[in-house]
Parts: structure tokens; sequence; C-alpha cells
């Protein structure tokens, strides 16, 4: 009876093994940066990627050499956008993605052809919610009036500090938090933006034009002045914006707008879990003191995210959830995704609890209390 009774025992302490921390399966290699890059399209089909379950499609492309899909994944193929300017992937990490499609693909084209069945239509309405807007290159910014405001536009964007310094009133610019030069998803980029304006936001209790939103930039996360709706700054902007937005419906909640909202989870965020994930996995981009990395017309390479040159109490960031999302899709830069949701909610905790200018809405004595 005892001898009999090992197998069963042995089973039982499988079991409980499979269940202690760290003994979960490991994620298949390339996952993370498909789901990253690629899945958007491939997914359900959007902007000329085949979707993973259509086998028909498929087919010719698997019987291609791999050279060939290594091209098409680095480089675009056919109104398929590539994975430069979007993920910031490396080589080595675009490769390991499509590794993992391939798996997907491969395993679509099995099913169909042993179960003869065909792949599932997909609904338009899925693709519309699903596409993921690719906004125009500077090369097509037309040689005329309008292209010299979308040029100044996206030189305020990108050297706020610089370009527009007499509204500015720290070292941050508009792209370090639109990144990508506003190009970028789930990191509010203006292509997103732009048609939802007019809106009303609960900051001012109204409806606010796209003008008024700029203006709010400046204000708090720049903690400077706003300028008045008639400069050539706001204009620029505003041209910079539109021209980004070729091709986007006007009051469409695009994907990839704003930032991803992170669900509770159940624990809340943690100032001193946050200080050692900032230690572990922020120090080398921003410093030990949160002051970013200078460059010599004395922008930033890193933003600072905290003390006086960095967005005051006012700003959106100021608020943990809205930060946590920017974090959890954008940081580290390169490998938005990887922290997870926890991780990104205590972080930003720590980040504003840090010294920051105050709430210019407040006065000088509340804001600094508050």
């Amino acid at each position: 009876m005892k001898t009999r009774a090992w197998p069963l025992i042995s089973l039982l302490l499988f079991g409980v093994a499979a269940l202690l921390p760290g003994q979960a399966a490991a994620e298949p290699k390339g996952k993370r940066e498909y789901q990253q890059a690629c899945a958007l399209c491939h997914a359900v089909g959007a902007n000329a990627a085949p979707a993973v379950q259509d086998s028909k499609a498929w087919a010719p492309r698997l019987a291609k050499p791999r050279r060939a899909l290594e091209k098409y994944a680095l480089k675009g193929h056919k109104g398929i956008p590539s994975n430069t300017g979007f993920d910031r992937l490396s080589k080595s990490q675009v490769m390991d993605a499509l590794d993992y499609l391939l798996v997907l693909a491969e395993a679509a084209q099995k099913t169909a052809s042993t179960a003869g069945t065909k792949p599932r239509p997909v609904n338009a309405s899925e693709i519309a919610k699903s596409k993921r807007h690719v906004p125009p290159g500077d090369a097509s910014i037309p040689n005329d009036k309008y292209g010299d405001d979308v040029r100044l536009g996206q030189r305020i964007f990108t050297q706020t500090s610089t370009v527009a310094r007499r509204y500015s009133g720290n070292g941050l610019t508009c792209s370090n938090c639109h990144l990508d030069a506003g190009r970028r998803a789930h990191a509010a980029p203006l292509w997103a933006a732009y048609g939802m304006y007019p809106a009303y936001r609960a900051k001012n209790d109204r409806n606010n034009t796209l003008e008024e939103r700029i203006q709010q930039c400046f204000r708090f996360s720049l903690n400077g002045i706003a300028p008045t709706l008639d400069t050539p700054e706001i204009r620029a902007l505003v041209s910079y914006a539109h021209f980004l937005a070729k091709g986007v419906p006007t009051g469409v909640e695009m994907p990839g707008r704003g930032f991803p909202e992170i669900a509770r989870t159940g624990f809340d965020p943690s100032p001193t879990r946050g200080g050692s994930v900032y230690k572990a996995k922020c120090v080398s981009c921003h410093g030990d003191d949160g002051q970013g990395q200078k460059t010599a017309d004395g922008g930033y390479t890193s933003p600072p995210l905290w003390g006086f040159d960095s967005y005051n109490k006012g700003a959106g960031f100021a608020h943990n959830d809205l930060l946590a999302g920017f974090i959890k899709a954008n940081m580290p830069l390169g490998r938005g995704g990887t922290l997870a949701d926890q991780e990104a909610l205590d972080l930003a905790a720590f980040i504003n609890l840090q010294l920051r200018a105050a709430d210019p809405r407040k006065g000088l004595l509340a804001g600094w209390i508050d």
C-alpha cells in the first residue's frame, strides 16, 4: 500500500511546485515584442497586414525565404508599416517578434488545412477600432505658407525650451511626453487629439478648443505662461497637429489616443516600492536626483522628473493614474510594456511625491501646501 501511494504523493507535490512563485511556464520568446509592435494590425488584418488566422493570405508568405520576411518586418512592405518609428525595437527584438508571428501563422495554417475551415471574416468595425493611424512623413510637408507653419510647429514641439522660450518655464519639450514628435500611439499622439476638439475638460469645467488645450500645456506641463490665441506659436502647433492628423476622421476616438488606463491591482500605490523600481530601472537615464540628462543647448536627452525644471503640480502627470499609464506603455524608453502594472503605479507615486513647482491656479501659499 505504501509503495502504491508514492505516485499519488509525487503527483501532488509536482502540482504544488507548479504553483510556487517563479515556477510558471516561461513566456514564449517574441510574444511581448509581437504584442507591442505587431498585434494591433496582424491580429485583425488592418493596415494591409495579413491577419494571423488568414491561412490563404499567409500561404505564399510562408513559402518565401526567411530573409524576405525579415526585410518586410524591418522596412515595411506594400502599405504594411515597419517597426521603425513607433516602437523602437532593436533588430533582434524585431526578429523575435517575427518568429512568434510566424509560429501563430503556421499554427493557423495547419488548423485550416486539417479542419477544412476558412478564416473567420473580420468585421469592418473591428478593423476600424484596431487600425492604427500612420501619420505622414516630413518629406510630404508642402513648400508653402501652410508648410512653413507645420515646420515651425514641429520645431516648437521638439525644441520647446529654445524655440518657444518666451512661454516655456522649464527645460521640457512637448515631445518629452508626446513621444516621437507627437506621432507615437499611447503617448498622447497629436493625430489622435486633433479631431476630438472642442471637448469638455473637468480641469476648467467647460468646453475647450485645441488652442486652449495647448495653452494649458504651456501653463502646467511646461510650467510657463499661456500664449495668447493669436500668437505664431499657437498657430504653428495647431498646423503641425493638423498635418499629422491627415486622414483621421473627425470626432472618432482613434486607437492609441492619450495614455492607456491601468486597472486597479488591489494594492495601493507605494512610493517606497516605487523608489526601488526607480533605482533599478530609471536611474541610468534620469539620474539619482531625477534631473535627467542635459544637452549643450539647455534641453534634455532624458527629461527631469521632478524639481523646478519638470512639470508643476497642476499638470496631468501630477495625477498618478495618468503618469502610470504613460510609464506602463512607454517606459523604459524602447521597452515599453515591460513593467508590471503595480510597478508603474508605484513608480508614479514615487515620482509625484518629489518636490516640484506649485499649481499656478491655487496661489503661492496654497499651491505649496497642497
